[in-house]
């Protein structure tokens, strides 16, 4: 037994070396391969200013810009599409089905990108010492005499406020608050001056004022109340677009008819 166990020392010896030799490989190929993600995450120098024409579009001039930040510059415009992840889950075909909907338009010197984007590219642009110079050529418009002649409740006012600081963006509010008269007004005030939830802001910019439905309800002077009611219409297929949805509600006769019949009575 000794002796076998003697002659298996040198092997034992040999694996323990190999195994150490390994280990160093090993690290080395480790440390080496931090280093290329950190030499691949590292954005060459930026020019001080990064120019960009906004017209239907904002058109980033590519001149002089390093690849990785013109990734950056197009993931902007993209996001991760829920129909997708819908279809995986279901395990159902996503061969015509892409992963990531990008709103983002690559030219030979320019990349286009949805004028709401504007912010995004600004903020992720500083983030790298550059700032943005814009050249804006959209169209003026026509101006035309008209007067706002309404009066804007206290909420209203509010958005108003906030909205005319900007040249683009987003009002959330839920019905009843008077969206449509809020933008009657900017119209009047502006003299007609030239939208999946993340192509809107991409579009029209950033969401700037919000109304909470819950606490504006509770400085309504009437109550909300939740009345159910059956109608006979009935929506069995699942692969319906929205557009038929919509053409179903306004040509069902019944349903038409019970609408009107209880608006009527509420009012008598």
């Amino acid at each position: 037994m000794a002796l076998r166990l003697n002659a298996a020392f040198p092997a034992l010896f040999c694996m323990k070396n190999l195994l150490v030799l390994l280990i160093l490989q090993l690290t080395t190929v480790v440390k080496l391969l931090g280093l290329a993600f950190r030499t691949i995450g590292h954005i060459e120098p930026v020019p001080a200013e990064v120019h960009a024409v906004l017209a239907q579009r904002l058109f980033v001039d590519k001149t002089d810009l390093p690849s990785p930040l013109l990734n950056q510059i197009k993931r902007l415009a993209a996001f991760q599409n829920p129909e997708f992840y819908k279809k995986q889950s279901m395990r159902l075909s996503t061969a015509l089905t892409p992963r990531v909907i990008s709103c983002a338009e690559e030219f030979p010197k320019h990349i286009a990108l949805p004028r709401g984007c504007q912010d995004g590219l600004a903020a992720l642009l500083q983030h790298y010492g550059s700032t943005l110079a814009i050249d804006d050529q959209r169209h003026p418009g026509e101006p035309f005499d008209v007067r706002f002649d309404g009066k804007l409740t206290a909420i209203q006012k509010q958005a108003v406020t906030t909205l005319c600081k900007h040249d683009t963006g987003v009002f959330v509010a839920p019905p009843g608050i008077g969206k449509t008269v809020i933008g009657t007004w900017l119209i009047a005030e502006r003299q007609c001056r030239d939208g999946h939830h993340p192509i809107i802001e991409m579009q029209l910019g950033p969401v700037r004022f919000i109304v909470d439905a819950r606490n504006q309800a509770a400085h309504r002077l009437f109550n909300h109340t939740l009345i159910i009611r059956e109608t006979r219409l009935s929506l069995d297929d699942n692969d319906l677009r929205i557009q038929d949805v919509y053409r179903r509600l306004a040509t069902d006769e019944q349903r038409n008819n019970q609408i009107f019949n209880d608006v009527l009575q509420a009012l008598e």
